[in-house]
């Protein structure tokens, strides 16, 4: 786990590099910056600092306590983020307001908040520091999210190829994976414009009406996402959906062919049947050519069904 200390002085974030306490930390600190592996480790460490005890379960498991949750009065907001390695999967990141400390727990892999941008600040752009923290995980995890979108939209259209050329490769699993997939993708975005939403009203009462425009504006940004991941999640469910129908078109041929076969072998099978009675008085089985007449009767009748069914168009 990985811990930082932030503190805002002259208009500037300061890193402070050394050790702060965490009984010190909302007098000293105005940002605490923490990447972990494990929600669980990170719980064990609040644990250990005697801080936030009613609030732990909140911390190690903040797939069970979405959005805003006050504790010991304090707010713990969770929201989800794409994970790095699989972007249709949710991972999480807290955000903890203590008074004027901000507590920020993210997944270790995640770059949420590059050096660059935080050498931005400024209190005449951003008077509230929760503000310009805000403004900054919103433009990064909207840049983000334009990539995934962009990412899911190849998987669609690879799948779109593989079902127009080469449908045999395809599987109805891969394409419910996929189908799946979208919808949690488009969850994720949800979730996300609504935790923002409320991150901007809890400091809109701070701000001039020109920093809450501002802001409005950077959340609007999430609308045409939600739009555009609607779109990806009808095509999935389109390209499913045809997969389905091919499959039922392959299924009806199959059954096209075995009824074909019955047709033609069933006036067949009742020739036979009756020539292969035992009675005495056949006088067809006295026939020199006999056989030959039957074998000449099967052909005939099986070709006659075959192009009345070929006419009917049984076979394309």
């Amino acid at each position: 786990m990985k811990v930082k200390y932030y503190q805002v002085k002259n208009s500037s974030i300061v890193q402070i590099d050394q050790e702060i306490k965490s009984g010190e930390w909302v007098k000293e600190l105005s940002w605490v910056y923490i990447q972990a592996d494990s929600r669980k480790e990170v719980a064990e460490y609040f644990d250990k600092a005697s801080l936030y005890k009613d609030a732990h379960d909140c911390i190690e498991h903040p797939e069970n306590y979405p959005f805003s949750n006050n504790f010991e009065k304090v707010i713990i907001l969770n929201l989800p983020v794409s994970n790095k390695e699989n972007i249709y999967k949710a991972d999480y990141m807290s955000v903890i307001f203590d008074n004027n400390l901000i507590i920020t727990i993210i997944p270790k892999e995640s770059d949420l908040f590059s050096q660059k941008m935080l050498s931005t600040y400024s209190e005449k752009a951003f008077p509230v520091f929760r503000n310009f923290l805000g403004n900054i995980l919103m433009r990064t995890i909207l840049t983000q999210n334009n990539v995934n979108l962009g990412l899911a939209n190849i998987r669609i259209e690879q799948l779109n190829l593989l079902l127009t050329d080469t449908p045999d490769k395809l599987s109805s699993k891969e394409l419910m994976s996929c189908e799946r997939d979208i919808s949690q993708l488009s969850d994720i975005i949800e979730d996300q414009y609504v935790g923002f939403g409320i991150i901007a009203s809890m400091g809109s009462a701070e701000l001039s009406e020109k920093d809450v425009e501002h802001t409005d504006k950077i959340i609007k940004g999430f609308v045409p996402l939600e739009k555009a991941m609607e779109r990806l999640g009808k095509k999935a469910e389109s390209l499913r959906l045809q997969y389905m129908l091919l499959q039922q078109e392959k299924s009806t041929r199959k059954i096209n062919v075995l009824t074909i076969v019955q047709a033609v072998f069933v006036p067949l099978t009742f020739i036979a049947g009756i020539y292969g009675m035992n009675f005495i008085n056949m006088p067809e089985l006295q026939l020199q050519y006999g056989y030959l007449y039957v074998w000449v009767l099967f052909i005939a009748l099986a070709s006659a069904l075959l192009i009345y069914f070929y006419k009917k168009g049984w076979f394309d």
